[in-house]
Formats: C-alpha cells, structure tokens, sequence
C-alpha cells in the first residue's frame, strides 16, 4: 500500500440508502422538486453516465408520503435486485434525486472520499460478482458496507480523478473516431447494395412475388414438457448479424413425437426471424449453406423453400437482406409489444429477377464486399475491445496507486 493510503470500506465513508416503492398512482408526473429514478431510467439517451433526465417527477409532499429519502448530488447509485445486475450499471445523481426500491445508492461522505472518485471506483466493480447470485440474484446492504477500499488522501483523490478524467476523453474521442468509422463501412456495404440492385430498373430486369418463387413453413414449436426425439435447432439467437447459417452452437431440444422430414433445413433454404419484443430483428434472414447433420428450425422463424431454379439463392439472400426489403418486412409485420412477420407478407416481396448468370455475377460480387467489411468490421470492433479493456487497466492502475 501506498504511503498515505489506508484500507476502509464503503460503510466507513459513504452512507448507504435504498429506494422507495413507487406506486402507479404517484407516477407521470413530468415536473416536480425530484426527479424520480428508476432502474429503466439508467437506459435513457443522456444518462450512460450521471442521471439528467427522469420520466417521473415528485413534489416534496409525494416524497415524504412515500417515504422516499434524498440523494444529493455526487450520490453513485445501482440496481439492487434482479437480472439488471447483470447489467452492472452504476449512475451518479447531478442533483437532488429520489429513486425507487430496485435501486441502492452511496452517498459519499465529503470529507473522507470525493464524489468523483467514488463514482470512478464504482466503475471497476463487478455487480454481479458482490451479487448472492440468487434466482433473482440481489445485493444487501449489509455486503456493500463492508466492501473493502482503499483511498489515498483527498487532494490525491482529486488528483487521481483529474488524471482519469483526461485519459477517458482522450479514449472517448478514439472510440467515437472508431465507432464512426464502423458505421461508414457498414453505410457503404449498404449503398453498394442498394445500387446493385437499383441497376436493374435500367435493366428491365423481370420480377416475381416471393409467393411465386417459394414456398413457406413455419417452424416447430416444442416446451419443456415434450417427451420424443430430440433434434437440432436453428433459433433466433443464432442468427446475428450472420449471412450463412451457423453449423455449430446450435441448440438440441426435445419434440414431440418425431421430426417431420419436411421441417429439415436443407441447402439453399433462407429462413427468416418471424416473431420477436424487438421490432427491428423482424425479418433477419440467414441463408442455409449447409448443415452437417439433421437440423429443424424453431417455431419463432419461417422457411423459405425455392422452387424455381431460376432464381439463385446467394443473390435472393442478398436482396432480402438490403435496408428496403426489411423495412417492408418490419413494417408489414403484424402486433404490438410482439411484433410478427407471415408468410403472407413474405409471399408480396417483389423480387428482381435478372438472367441467373447475372445474379450469380451480382452474388458474387457483393458476397466479396460482404467478407471485405466483415473483415473491417472485425478490425473495428477488436480496437473498440481494446479500448474497453485499456479503460479498465486505467481504472485498476489508479486505484493501485500506480496512476498518482
């Protein structure tokens, strides 16, 4: 240990609080003398850091009818309870704030540890890990307040804080230079699809509905209680933001009875994302290359068959995957808070249908960008990985005393 450092714990030099139940009744509310957190809060645009923006608000009265204490500003809080502490979420409080019971925060005694400091600290600590790792997994109290820490005096602190504070703008800077970079490999990949096909009005290219070119099924459903043979499945998880379908990692699960040999995927199969709570992932498709042993496809996705040699799957798998195409999908599907695609809206896509030497020639074009910005992609996403981890050596330096 550092000289001038001593060994404490969070108890010794924060105050602990937990949150309030928030009744329905005292919700809604957009104005108030606080803001009213929530663990869902945590996600809004604005709060990745400190908690700006609330969608509920409480007078002072609301506040003392429930019980609700104040956080003031510089306060660290996280989620308590439940799978969002997996989330490992930390948020400090910018001004004087109330949150509710699924909530825990540290109020920083100033005169032992600077705000900031704490809040930089917290960063480094795994939730999950200081969790019980119960079904649902919680934190106590009593195990944050004897969480062990070390501090260096407090004009070291401050010191420690300003040091990390230049190094994660500087980190900031790059990784937005990168994630921007991302973007406009993937803007590009996609323009590029765009005029290929776009090309073909040019072309008088003929089209045909999908309907004409194939045919659909759904694909099985199953549950915990089926009792027959168990069989490999190609499910939602797996579809990514891959082209081919994976041939490893794939789930086995039990059916009912045996597999119907006409719900085994098959080379040159496209199967799609039919049902999912997230509206954008309607229509994900996956091509089917190969599969190495019998594979079915899950009650959440339809097949499409071809039947009709006309048409190449490698260059239909490209179309279906161009921006247009899945708007019209996401937008054709059907519900609320779970949104569906059917066959039916399957069945309208217009599909282009140049000579197939040509769409061969256009598969194997874009199937070549395609590996290309995959490639780049990769590269992108290995500095993003590196930041992330740089971030948390620089954390663990400066509470080490290495960074002082």
């Amino acid at each position: 240990m550092r000289p001038g450092w001593h060994a404490t714990t969070l108890g010794d030099v924060c105050q602990l609080q937990s949150g309030a139940g928030f009744p329905t009744d005292y919700q809604g509310r957009s104005e108030g003398q606080y803001p009213f957190f929530k663990v869902s809060d945590m996600n809004l645009e604005g709060n990745e850091e400190a908690l700006i923006r609330a969608n509920n608000y409480v007078s002072d009265d609301a506040r003392r009818a429930l019980g609700a204490r104040v956080f003031p500003a510089g306060s660290v809080v996280f989620p308590k309870v439940g799978g969002a502490i997996a989330t490992n979420k930390k948020r400090q409080a910018v001004q004087p704030s109330c949150v509710d019971n699924n909530i825990m925060g540290l109020v920083p005694k100033p005169e032992l540890i600077d705000p900031n400091f704490l809040f930089q600290w917290m960063k480094g600590l795994d939730l999950y890990e200081l969790s019980n790792k119960a079904n649902p997994p919680s934190i106590t109290q009593g195990t944050v307040a004897s969480w062990p820490i070390v501090l260096p005096p407090l004009d070291e602190q401050k010191h420690i804080v300003a040091a990390l504070d230049q190094a994660f703008a500087a980190l900031d800077r790059a990784r937005a230079k990168v994630r921007e970079s991302l973007s406009d490999a993937r803007l590009v990949f996609h323009a590029h699809v765009r005029e290929l096909f776009s090309a073909g009005e040019g072309k008088a290219w003929s089209a045909a509905p999908l309907g004409d070119l194939a045919d659909f099924r759904n694909g099985i459903n199953f549950t915990k209680a089926s009792r027959g043979k168990e069989v490999r499945v190609l499910g939602v998880k797996d579809f990514k933001n891959h082209f081919h379908s994976p041939d490893t990692g794939l789930d086995r699960v039990t059916i009912d009875g045996d597999l119907d040999p006409g719900d085994c995927l098959q080379s040159g199969d496209i199967v799609f994302v039919r049902s999912n709570g997230n509206p954008e992932l309607i229509g994900r498709s996956l091509v089917i290359e190969r599969m190495s042993e019998m594979t079915a496809h899950s009650g959440f996705t339809i097949r499409a068959r071809l039947r009709d040699r006309k048409i190449v799957p490698s260059f239909l798998g490209h179309f279906l995957k161009s921006s247009a195409v899945r708007r019209q999908m996401v937008d054709g599907g059907t519900g609320t808070n779970i949104k569906s695609l059917n066959q039916g809206t399957l069945s309208r896509i217009l599909v282009p249908l140049p000579s197939r030497a040509e769409q061969i020639r256009i598969g194997e074009n874009l199937e070549a960008v395609r590996e290309g910005t995959t490639h780049i992609e990769a590269r992108y996403t290995e500095q993003l990985a590196a930041m992330a981890a740089l971030r948390q050596s620089l954390l663990q330096a400066a509470f080490s005393g290495q960074l002082s």
